[in-house]
This record gives C-alpha cells, sequence and structure tokens, in this order.
C-alpha cells in the first residue's frame, strides 16, 4: 500500500509581508521542518501549484513519488486553483467533492475535505484526502492548502537523539568515571553535537532533559544526565514519544537489558506522573447562554472510580482502585480524581503524598501563604491548565512548556513539575467519546411579562386586592354602554367581579 501526505503551494496566494504567512497556499518555516526529506514537484502543465511531500511511503518504507501520482496531485490542484481565484469554491463541500469527482471520475474516489479557509478573498479546504483508482484503490492521498490546519495535524514525525555519552554503555562505569564524562559534556560540546546530528536539516524543536544516573554501588548517589532530543515534526512533541525515542537509542546501542537500565536511569525508563481528570460534566450552576456555569465539586464513589480508570489509559484496574484520590480545585469550583502511574519513584501513588499541605483555597486568599512555595507554584501550574485542557481539542495550539498527550482515546494536557509529569484530561476527549454529557445552555427565567394597565389601584398606586389576595380589574374609562347603574370606586374606576363581571347597583 502506498500513501502520500504533503502540501499544495499556490505562489499567487502567498504573503510576502515580514513576519506573515498566507491562510491558504503558503507553507511556513516551521510547517517544513516537519521532515527531513521532503519532495517538491512541479510540471509546465500546472504552472500555479507546487506539490510539497513530506511522507511517501510504499509499505512503510519512504520512496519518491511516482511521477504518475505527482502528476495527478498538480493536476488536482491545478484544477482547485482555477475554480477557487474565479469565486467558484465557497463553502459547500458537498459541491466541492462533486465537482472534483466530476472532473476526475477515473482517478479519485472516497474523497474527503476539511473545513473551508478563506484569506479574505478566495476560498479553499483546509485538506483534501481520496483515493487513487488506477492502482485499484492501493493508494491514499492526503493534501493540506492552509498552512494552519498542517502545522496542527500533521501526524508523522522523526525524533533524533543527541546523548551525553557514546558509547552508552560507559554509564555502567564508577561514580568518578561517570562523573568526569558528564562534566566534560559542556553546553559547547552539546552545540556541536547538535548541529552533527541534525545535518543539514533544520528541526521542530529541540528538548533537553535531566535524569539521574544512580550509582549501583551506592543507590543512594545519583549523577543528573542531560539527554537532548531533536524533534521533526509537532506529532513528536510529547512525552511518551521522546522517552520511547530516548529508551529505544539507548537499547539499541547497549549490550545491557531494559531491566538493567531501570536500575541506572530509573526515571528515565519509569514513568512518574499524576493523571488528574476534572468532572467536567458535573454543574452545580449550569452554563447560561449568557453567562458561563459552574461546576459541582461532588460525585459519588462509583462515578469517580469509573472516571479514574476510564481516564487512567493503561493502569491496571486494581492499582486505580487502591490509589485513586478525590478533591477539588476553586477553578469554576470543580472537582476531580486523581491517580500516580504504577511506575512511580517512591511509591507516589496518590497526590496527597507530594502534596499533603494542599487546601481549596483561592490564590489571592491569605491562606494560600500557608501553603508550601512549591505547592504553591503547583496550585497556579494547574490552574494555567485547568482552562486550556477545558477548551482544547486534538489539534489546537498549546503554551510553550506544555504539551498534548494522547493515550488510547483520551487526550491530555501535559506540563512537568519537580520532575512529576501532571497529565490533565481534556473535556473535549470524553465529550467526543460520549462518556460524558454536557447540558444544554439554559436561558434566564424572566418573568412573563403583565398588563396592569386595568389594575384597580388605592391613592397611593398600589394594586387593591381581594381577601384570596388577587388583583382587582377595572376599567379607566368606562364601556359603551348604559352605565348609570355601574358600581364606580374612589378613583374612578369601575368595580368587576374576580371573573370580570361588572358590579352593578342602583344609581343613586
Amino acid at each position: 500500500m502506498y500513501n502520500l501526505k504533503g502540501f499544495l503551494s499556490i505562489a499567487a496566494y502567498a504573503d510576502n509581508a515580514v513576519g506573515v504567512v498566507a491562510p491558504i497556499g503558503e507553507l511556513s518555516t516551521l510547517s517544513s521542518t516537519y521532515a527531513k526529506e521532503k519532495g517538491q514537484y512541479t510540471s509546465e502543465a500546472t504552472p500555479n501549484v507546487e506539490l510539497v511531500t513530506f511522507s511517501s511511503k510504499q509499505d512503510d518504507t519512504l520512496v519518491p513519488v511516482p511521477a504518475a501520482i505527482s502528476n495527478h496531485v498538480l493536476s488536482v490542484g491545478e484544477y482547485i486553483y482555477n475554480r477557487s481565484v474565479t469565486g467558484a469554491i465557497g463553502q459547500d463541500s458537498e459541491n466541492f467533492l462533486l465537482n472534483l469527482v466530476n472532473e476526475f471520475p477515473s482517478t479519485m474516489f472516497q474523497l474527503t475535505c476539511g473545513e473551508f479557509v478563506t484569506d479574505g478573498t478566495y476560498w479553499l479546504p483546509e485538506w483534501i484526502s481520496w483515493k487513487y483508482t488506477p492502482d485499484q484503490g492501493d493508494t491514499t492521498i492526503k493534501i493540506w492548502l492552509a498552512d494552519e490546519s498542517f502545522a496542527l495535524q500533521y501526524d508523522e514525525f522523526e525524533v533524533v537523539v543527541v546523548p551525553p555519552v557514546i558509547p552508552v554503555d560507559q554509564l555502567y562505569n564508577g561514580y568518578n568515571t561517570v562523573k568526569a564524562l558528564i562534566d566534560a559534556f559542556t553546553m559547547p560540546v552539546l552545540s556541536r553535537k547538535i548541529e552533527v546530528a541534525r545535518e543539514e536539516y533544520p528541526y521542530t524543536k529541540f528538548q533537553s532533559d535531566m535524569y539521574d544516573w544512580v550509582d549501583q554501588n551506592d543507590p543512594e548517589t545519583t549523577i543528573p544526565t542531560p539527554w537532548t532530543v531533536l524533534v521533526y515534526g509537532i506529532a513528536g512533541d510529547n512525552i511518551d514519544v521522546i522517552k520511547t525515542a530516548l529508551q529505544d537509542w539507548i537499547l539499541e546501542n547497549s549490550v545491557h537489558t531494559r531491566e538493567e537500565w531501570v536500575e541506572v536511569l530509573p526515571d528515565l525508563f519509569r514513568r512518574t506522573e499524576f493523571v488528574i481528570c476534572p468532572f467536567w460534566d458535573k454543574y452545580s450552576v449550569p452554563n447560561r447562554t449568557t453567562k458561563v456555569g459552574l461546576y459541582s465539586p461532588q460525585s459519588s464513589f462509583v462515578e469517580s472510580m469509573a472516571l479514574g480508570k476510564r481516564t487512567a489509559v493503561g493502569y491496571p484496574p486494581a492499582h486505580v482502585e487502591a490509589h485513586l484520590n478525590s478533591s477539588a480545585f476553586m477553578y469554576r469550583s470543580i472537582g476531580f480524581t486523581s491517580i500516580g502511574g504504577e511506575e512511580n519513584r517512591d511509591d507516589l501513588f496518590e497526590l496527597y503524598q507530594v502534596f499533603s499541605d494542599y487546601i481549596t483555597v483561592s490564590t489571592d486568599s491569605p491562606d494560600f501563604n500557608r501553603m508550601d512555595p512549591v505547592t504553591q507554584r503547583w496550585v497556579e501550574l494547574i490552574y494555567e491548565m485547568l482552562p486550556i485542557a477545558e477548551y482544547m481539542t486534538e489539534f489546537t495550539s498549546v503554551p510553550v512548556g506544555m504539551s498534548k498527550l494522547i493515550r488510547g482515546d483520551i487526550l491530555y494536557l501535559v506540563a512537568s513539575y519537580q520532575d512529576i509529569q501532571y497529565l490533565v484530561v481534556a473535556k473535549s476527549s470524553l465529550v467526543d467519546l460520549g462518556d460524558i454529557e454536557i447540558p444544554d445552555p439554559v436561558d434566564p427565567e424572566l418573568p412573563e411579562e403583565v398588563d396592569t394597565s386595568n389594575w384597580l389601584t388605592d391613592n397611593a398606586d398600589n394594586p387593591l386586592l381581594n381577601t384570596a389576595g388577587e388583583v382587582l380589574i377595572g376599567f379607566e374609562t368606562p364601556p359603551t354602554m348604559p352605565s348609570e347603574n355601574y358600581l364606580i370606586g374612589v378613583n374612578g374606576d369601575i368595580l368587576t367581579y374576580l371573573n370580570g363581571d361588572l358590579l352593578t347597583g342602583p344609581a343613586s
């Protein structure tokens, strides 16, 4: 099976202003780092478009793009451009796909496309995907046309490891030898190694993390060791991917087993983390159409346990049952469950073991300072994460210092603090899976408008009531009928029975 992923560049839509990338048809400098090896394809028959390929794989092996396929994609791109520039493309995806099928009836099927994006004048879909039919549908093609969408959605990556020591098995030497090796790994040395590792390929990001080396002769003695990765493609920017890449590199370049390395670099080969799942579906004050609601910190034991097991992907149920905690944050009064990973160092399985002095107060309360400064900083970090996790999706960009992570079918927002990873479950993940239902906003209950024009009132304009508390009704002006025997109130209004019938009596 052959798979192609790429970007369609359109020079006519490019924005050459400094620091500006056009919404459609222009690939940013950052996005161009998402693959080390890229292909660039043009044709005299399709002068307005250029195909930039990021992944061309035959059965998971990188291969050049076959000429027939690159020419086909360029023809599709030229057709789309010509319709766009004449204003024939709007936001109607059904019409857009139908026109493509009619134009390429023998080469395209199973077409889908993303949302439509505009530069203020022209429209294009953020991406299109289809099966290429001449090879019996064994080819899948996905092409992006909007850089912002590509930057968030491209799902392939490569991670290059820059280790502090080569050969890596030198870390099995004694304390003095290892310390000398690490001390010699200075910042200038790291910079040179990064330049060598990246070759001529600009990377999307690089990241360095410290992992303690443990002296096997004295487990209480440790040395911080720096491990650096170069990431190509934003999908590689998550803790699981990076740790897996580091572990794989070490094992591929070592004669020692994983079990042996767990003793030498425990934090690298184990995960120390907490999964935090807010009660996103529990409301004490419902959302209004004009005002956001408040969550409820309350949940039954059964519901909390079910939520904890569902969102701690990969955790044994018995571990969750033994160590699941629940508490609350001040952020919109939301409750949450927390559970530490089974591999956590020092058996830190419950959040209370890490922050025993945590209290539920706002950050501007005098009592906030009664917590240890380390706990205060953690609370502030979580309060930064919660509003992001509340609204983020798989394709949302997140602030520097945080990352997205998907395990199974759960999306997390991740941040590190004091060498522990905190994974906050995204609200959208649970909503999309149908695990929780978010009630529709409630319109404010407004009183019905009441016609008071015919209420009987006293001299102070207070309504007159009968003994049942009902307002007496009258007329401000007499009806056009004989009125010599109507009873008149002190303010000149005609009096009525409660059912509205006129009160009558002698004329004098």
